[in-house]
């Protein structure tokens, strides 16, 4: 059974919640547990958050008192945290916890990257320090997810050893003869993307549907994975300021089980060429001026821009 209420104070002053809980019996007596906290935002300047809590939890053997400050910074895709966290029981009849005075501590520090066009791009590393009042345990860990899969690395110490962890998961599909990578992201069907265009193309592009997106170049392909019996809208979009133009931007796709459509389009770069279109004696020429993308005539002084695929221009 479990009881609760909320409180929010005026002027951004904080939360107060008051919760009790009754859980099983313990020597034939159920067990109580009841106690406020208090939240609040006690830091608040552009990127830089600090936020408290205090937790107060009584019980009929002994009362816990929880302090914990967390700080964030936010920048461009880049968080950084640290979470800070002290315990203090008093319990009755006997010494705190660990017999020597001290409390349970933690401190965790992390910095993490997510890239907002890829959501599938993250990367996070935390650092972690504990005392549960008895043994100290130290650890650090590597998260790093792309659209090749998802790397873990977890280094764990403690009293008496350390511990190394690491693993790696992806996914792969094929259409027939077409085989690509993606991501860790499991599901029961999938799309393979190919961008194909001249070979020297340095355009980017994301693409995807609105939870899964990947960067891809010319001359690539990517397995986006997908759910079967859903509709998805899977779109090409180019990444920066590089022209390009698309033979479509978009297509629909809903598989079953098991299935894997293959989903091409054809890309070429684009330039806007400015210049001047003159005689001899240095005066300009009204004309019609055609590329293979579009056609712009001449101003009065000779002056035009059209824009050209690159190998044309």
């Amino acid at each position: 059974i479990s009881l609760g209420g909320n409180y929010i104070l005026p002027k951004n002053y904080g939360n107060i919640r008051i919760n009790a809980t009754r859980s099983g019996k313990e020597k034939g007596k159920y067990v109580y547990r009841y106690g406020p906290s208090y939240d609040r935002l006690i830091l608040n300047k552009g990127d830089f958050r600090v936020n408290m809590n205090i937790n107060i939890n009584k019980s009929q053997a002994e009362t816990t008192y929880y302090v914990s400050f967390r700080a964030t910074v936010n920048k461009d895709g880049w968080s950084l945290s640290n979470d800070t966290s002290k315990q203090f029981n008093n319990i009755k009849g006997n010494p705190p916890s660990d017999g020597t005075g001290k409390h349970p501590f933690n401190n965790n520090i992390s910095v993490s990257w997510s890239d907002k066009d890829l959501l599938q791009d993250t990367l996070l590393i935390s650092a972690q320090h504990s005392y549960d009042g008895f043994e100290q345990n130290e650890g650090i860990s590597f998260d790093y997810a792309s659209k090749y899969g998802k790397l873990r690395w977890d280094i764990r110490h403690d009293d008496e050893k350390t511990n190394h962890n690491a693993n790696y998961r992806f996914s792969v599909a094929s259409n027939n003869f077409d085989v690509a990578f993606g991501g860790s992201d499991t599901r029961d069907a999938g799309v393979i993307a190919k961008v194909k265009g001249a070979k020297d193309g340095k355009a980017k592009f994301t693409v995807g549907g609105s939870s899964n997106k990947s960067a891809i170049g010319i001359g690539s392909k990517i397995l986006i994975p997908k759910s079967a019996f859903t509709e998805s809208n899977i779109t090409l979009t180019p990444i920066g300021e590089t022209l390009v133009t698309l033979d479509r931007s978009s297509h629909q796709a809903t598989l079953f089980p098991g299935n894997v459509m293959t989903i091409e389009w054809y890309a070429r770069e684009s330039v806007i060429v400015m210049g001047r279109l003159l005689l001899k004696d240095g005066s300009g020429v009204e004309a019609l001026i055609k590329s293979t993308l579009e056609e712009s005539f001449t101003d009065e002084d000779g002056a035009a821009l059209v824009a050209a695929h690159i190998k044309d221009a």
